[in-house]
């Protein structure tokens, strides 16, 4: 939303018009994505891939709030207000994907080296 507002207005604010159709175009992807997820998380051998990728996004997009919230605080008045967030954001998103990607790969990591030898079909 960051992108789309509106200068004129105090703090640019984004038109509720626009705002809205991205909120409906982001839960109609957001929708599809997360039925993806779950037919391709059905087959066990992808389980672990999606679940990393599922770290790693999430990681990112929480990160990405943060950052906003950050820069947000840290604005003083409305002329750096936009500058300052959205500059946030994407440090923030930055580094909840390098922590997600260390938290997914972690995760295929400690899948992998679980199994003992006997449980191995040719052990």
């Amino acid at each position: 939303m960051l992108w789309f507002s509106d200068n004129s207005s105090e703090y640019g604010q984004t038109d509720i018009r626009v705002g809205l159709c991205l909120l409906l175009t982001g839960c109609a992807f957001g929708g599809a994505f997360g039925e993806l997820v779950v037919r391709i998380g059905r087959n066990p051998k992808t389980r672990r891939r999606v679940t990393a990728v599922a770290v790693l996004l999430l990681a990112g997009i929480l990160g990405a709030i943060a950052g906003w919230l950050v820069g947000d605080v840290r604005a003083n008045n409305r002329f750096e207000h936009r500058a300052i967030t959205r500059q946030s954001a994407l440090h923030g998103a930055a580094i909840g994907l390098i922590v997600g990607g260390v938290l997914a790969g972690q995760f295929v990591w400690a899948s992998n080296g679980s199994r003992s030898p006997s449980s191995r079909p040719d052990g």
